[in-house]
């Protein structure tokens, strides 16, 4: 299946690139999607978004849409290290991975 992934802030520098297209496998899940784009981008990629023991980093935030609605996984919540990594992408068309932006 093929999955629209969208990048925001500081990613867009690690990818070169505001939007990509990632094939995954019909039972791929949110970290399998992590992995195939640090194959993609590399290792600053790699480090910035995924832990030593390749689950993703917590200020990462994935946002796995619903095909034709826009509706978000999980009734709008996203997909993040919190949530669920080993979510299911299928029947999802877009993604769209962030860091947190934090401030004090």
């Amino acid at each position: 299946m093929k999955i629209k992934v969208t990048f925001y802030t500081r990613l867009k520098e690690f990818t070169g690139e505001a939007q990509t297209t990632v094939e995954l496998e019909e039972n791929g899940t949110v970290l399998d999607l992590m992995k195939k784009l640090a194959e993609k981008y590399g290792k600053p990629f790699e480090e910035y978004v995924l832990d030593p023991n390749q689950g993703i980093k917590p200020y990462i935030k994935v946002v796995a849409k619903a095909p034709a609605t826009g509706e978000k996984l999980k009734d709008g919540s996203s997909v993040s290290i919190l949530l669920d990594t080993d979510a299911f992408l299928k029947g999802r068309k877009e993604v769209e991975i962030y860091p947190i932006i934090g401030g004090g």
